[in-house]
């Protein structure tokens, strides 16, 4: 839903843009203003292309991660790790609802909806240890803040014993290391 009204908006935006171009250009022309016409017409053109072109380099950098595996998101950062998940949900034909930012997120990175539109919090940990007790409290915390069905806890790593147990006393889905392996396979095949 959040995809497809930020695609209409977008829509919206270049249209309105458009619009404001046409009615500015047929005032050029009443006024035979042709070589200023060309410019903005160039100018318009050119900002076009240049998005289009960094949209599809960003597409196919995250294309790129997904390929290469695991050993490129260990390298990662925390956010690109998040950032990276965003992409990686989307590919799995999950939502995304909302990347909730980098601070004060109440305990989620991503809420996202699975196919049965059950909304979902996702806490990301891209740690080169394992990860603590603290990762499950955070997205424990979520569920209620973002009135969400379940939470995820993904790890490009593994899970304490205890924060195991935690979670699944609270049933929070737990993507350890073999599962992001496991779904990258599956998109890569």
């Amino acid at each position: 839903m959040i995809r497809i009204k930020k695609k209409f908006k977008n829509f919206l935006a270049y249209i309105f843009a458009g619009a404001i171009l046409i009615n500015f250009l047929i005032k050029l022309i009443v006024e035979f203003h042709i070589e200023i016409i060309i410019i903005v017409s160039t100018i318009v053109l050119f900002y076009l292309v240049i998005k289009l072109v960094k949209d599809y380099r960003i597409k196919k950098e995250k294309e790129k991660i997904i390929k290469s595996g695991i050993l490129e998101i260990d390298k990662m950062t925390g956010y690109e790790f998040e950032d990276f998940l965003s992409y990686f949900f989307k590919q799995l034909e999950y939502e995304v609802v909302e990347i909730t930012g980098k601070s004060g997120d109440y305990g989620a990175d991503l809420i996202i909806k699975d196919k049965k539109s059950k909304k979902i919090a996702v806490q990301a940990k891209r740690y080169k240890s394992k990860v603590s007790p603290k990762a499950v409290q955070e997205v424990c915390g979520a569920l209620g803040y973002y009135d969400c069905d379940y939470g995820i806890v993904v790890t490009n790593n593994y899970l304490t014993s205890s924060a195991k147990k935690l979670a699944r006393k609270n049933n929070i889905e737990v993507w350890e290391r073999n599962k992001l392996i496991e779904n990258l396979n599956f998109l890569n095949d």
